[in-house]
């Protein structure tokens, strides 16, 4: 390792001695601490009384810096005032995401609601049960939603989750409140870190200064020969300056972020002495990105759903379905002219309505013109077409929930299925009269 630095063993010496900054990098001092000499090995280079050009690069090299007072604190303390405003940097940024994370957290409205809304999904399920009322939830109970999934025709991994009608729920609230992670964009960093980590790495910081600072003291009480230039205390005591005021300030905001982030974590209902800072933080991450991947699974059934009512509404006008009545009622076995057409059944059928009252006079033509619902629009009816859509391509869990009671968006449903089925029933009337 000494010898990828191009210096001789002498300039080596008067650098460590100088503290030049322009002949020992950062990784040449990395390669000189790790060959420092020990005792027994310098009181072995001090009993040689040969030629020097006898000895090997190893005691050559130690013969060089055997003189250096306390050399492996020495280089300690210069690697670490190089690499001080890196460290630093990387210790501010890691802090400034968390800081990002938790008032993003802590503001957001549009979460709130979103968990607002949880909370009643939740109860109206469990609504008859011992755990209907509540006043809050377990946060790790958001990631039980995408392995929550309703009962239904095929197996369960086909079926819909809860998280896809959390999220068709909130998408026909008419607000933006599926946009809520607009609102906590720090969160994906947050994840991805370590509190404790950074904690620590600001304490091992802030022991590196203490570190120097004792060594600076030891190194003033210490006699130096006079002939001998020694830059040591120079350069920590400029360092030093700069560096312990910045110390200080770092370990105030590291302890404002703590404090700040275990109060985040019981604002939200958790015991900050056992959900570790990582783990909140990753539950609503993972939360929200399962949210936004039902979104777009609800958008891709959407589309597809719409493409298909396209194509059966192409067919209807090509078709162009038109029945005709008989102008007489007294001649009842005349054939009744009728221009039928097959036609294509939707997966849900709007009411079939007439142009005319069905006691007008003879040669009246009835239009019959099934509508499609308008998916754009996200009704409940549209979202039966979407669910069956989204059955296809959904593969998770064998969970599933059921509501004894219906929702009052199966009693709609079930409410136009009965309307569109008299109303056909007095369709078939009509034709055969």
């Amino acid at each position: 390792m000494l010898a990828r630095i191009k210096l001789t063993y002498p300039e080596i010496r008067d650098a460590i001695w100088n503290i030049d900054d322009n002949k020992l990098t950062v990784d040449n001092l990395m390669a000189i601490r790790q060959y420092i000499p020990t005792k027994e090995e310098i009181e072995i280079v001090k009993e040689f009384n040969g030629d020097v050009e006898n000895l090997g690069n190893a005691e050559r090299y130690f013969r060089s810096v055997m003189y250096i007072p306390r050399l492996a604190d020495r280089v300690s303390c210069m690697i670490f005032r190089r690499r001080f405003k890196q460290e630093l940097n990387e210790i501010l940024a890691q802090l400034d995401v968390l800081q990002y994370a938790i008032c993003e957290l802590r503001e957001s409205v549009r979460f709130k609601k979103v968990l607002r809304t949880v909370l009643a999904i939740g109860n109206y399920l469990n609504g008859h049960t011992i755990r209907g009322n509540a006043y809050g939830f377990r946060l790790d109970a958001l990631l039980k939603m995408r392995d929550t999934r309703a009962e239904g025709e095929g197996s369960s991994n086909t079926m819909p989750t809860l998280l896809h009608y959390l999220v068709h729920f909130l998408a026909k609230s008419g607000d933006d409140v599926v946009d809520f992670r607009d609102d906590i964009v720090h969160l994906e960093a947050a994840a991805k870190l370590s509190p404790p980590t950074i904690f620590a790495s600001v304490n091992a910081l802030s022991a590196n200064l203490l570190q120097i600072n004792d060594e600076l003291n030891l190194h003033r009480r210490r006699r130096t020969s006079v002939s001998q230039i020694d830059r040591f205390a120079d350069s920590m005591e400029e360092f030093l300056m700069e560096a312990n005021p910045i110390g200080n300030n770092l370990k105030s905001m590291t302890k404002d972020i703590d404090e700040k982030l275990k109060e985040l974590i019981l604002y939200y209902g958790e015991d900050p002495t056992t959900v570790k800072s990582e783990e909140f933080f990753d539950i609503i991450y993972t939360f929200s990105s399962s949210f936004a991947k039902a979104q777009v699974e609800i958008h891709e059934a959407r589309e597809r759903a719409l493409r298909r009512q396209r194509q059966q509404e192409m067919i209807l006008k090509k078709q162009k379905p038109r029945v005709s009545m008989s102008s007489s009622c007294s001649s009842r076995n005349s054939s009744v002219a009728s221009s039928t057409s097959t036609l294509s059944r939707s997966t849900s059928y709007s009411s079939v309505t007439s142009d005319s009252n069905p006691q007008q006079g003879p040669n009246q033509m009835v239009s019959l013109s099934p509508l499609p619902p308008d998916l754009t629009k996200g009704d409940d009816t549209g979202f039966d077409n979407v669910l069956k859509e989204l059955r296809a391509g959904l593969k998770h869990s064998d969970h599933s929930w059921k509501i004894d009671t219906p929702s009052p968006l199966v009693m709609r449903y079930r409410q136009r299925k009965a309307e569109q089925n008299n109303l056909n029933d007095q369709r078939i009337s009509i034709l055969q009269t």
